[in-house]
């Protein structure tokens, strides 16, 4: 049984399982709660009210407003990060520093590309697992559609674009992530920004932040796919879409993943194929899932590491910069 602690007690370490809509389990906890391998048995949050309720909620006996003290006084097996993006920085360094070896961190791992470039560093001197939860590598639709490219059911790829709306860094930063895991390293981009956003709040998307700027860029990646980003912040719902043209057909996952579809070459067109019965698992329980698996040396595969963090926040700090004439 692998002791694990949790630092930050809000929505996405345990809040959201009450939310409408989501399903059990859609948070740290309660993936930590459905899996056999795993304990939850402390937590940490400078907030009072917070921290009382989630170890009420969770039933957690150990508990710490100083997530310092919790990591002087507890001997974990993994610990999640939960905390606002501009903390991640030093929590994981100070967790690396107190001997903890197994890390589940939020996106982003620090504030820029140079601060979670010394964390890849400090991780591997000290031989830390570091675990960054972009969310969608955990999808089902999501792994499906990568074996469809990784067999060449309908060829090589030849283009790819991801649709998103909001901020590039609150959920740009998704999507850029997902280019990459569908069509490895970009070599290339040009970037343009959105003029500006259509209101300073987006009812999808409570994190936005109206100085997040939306991007649109053109990239080429390192095996000679062409890729195009398109972000909106003028857009009041959520479009998370990706659409892939191949040799022999094109593959496309729409309404924030919860739609694939595949279509194949007949002759000069292209004919819709009867979408495969898949079996949905929520993200978080698959991500904790495969964070044992790698704790139990059953797979020796990181999904998402530091180095796949580094390299979203390095392609957003570039498309910053490259938009700008």
């Amino acid at each position: 049984m692998f002791r694990v602690g949790i630092i930050g007690c809000g929505r996405i370490a345990g809040g959201f399982e009450y939310l409408p809509g989501r399903i059990f389990p859609s948070t740290h906890a309660g993936a930590y709660k459905e899996n056999f391998n795993t304990k939850l048995v402390a937590a940490s949050d400078n907030n009072h009210e917070n921290l009382q309720n989630f170890v009420k909620t969770w039933g957690i006996e150990r508990y710490y407003k100083s997530y310092h003290e919790m990591l002087l006084n507890e001997k974990l097996d993994l610990l999640s990060v939960c905390t606002h993006d501009d903390s991640h920085y030093e929590i994981v360094k100070d967790s690396i520093d107190r001997g903890v070896k197994n890390i589940f961190c939020e996106k982003p791992l620090a504030k820029n590309s140079q601060q979670i470039l010394n964390l890849i560093k400090y991780c591997e001197k000290f031989q830390t697992n570091l675990f960054v939860n972009h969310t969608r590598r955990w999808h089902d639709r999501y792994i499906y559609a990568k074996k469809v490219i990784q067999q060449k059911r309908l060829g090589s790829m030849i283009s790819i674009t991801g649709r998103y709306t909001s901020g590039i860094r609150v959920i740009g930063s998704h999507m850029i992530d997902i280019l990459r895991f569908f069509s490895g390293e970009i070599i290339y981009l040009k970037s343009i920004e959105e003029e500006s956003a259509l209101n300073e709040k987006l009812d999808y998307s409570e994190n936005f932040d109206i100085n997040d700027k939306s991007y649109s860029a053109i990239m080429k990646f390192n095996n000679g796919v062409i890729g195009f980003l398109d972000g909106s912040s003028k857009k009041n719902y959520l479009i998370f879409d990706v659409e892939m043209q191949f040799e022999k057909g094109k593959l496309v996952i729409s309404n924030n993943g919860e739609k694939l579809d595949i279509w194949e070459k007949n002759g000069n067109k292209l004919l819709k194929i009867k979408n495969q019965k898949l079996k949905i698992r929520p993200m978080m329980q698959n991500a904790v899932n495969h964070i044992v698996k790698v704790l139990k040396n059953e797979s020796e595969n990181n999904v998402c590491n530091g180095y796949d963090g580094l390299k979203v926040i390095e392609l957003i700090e570039s498309i910053e910069k490259k938009s700008k004439v």
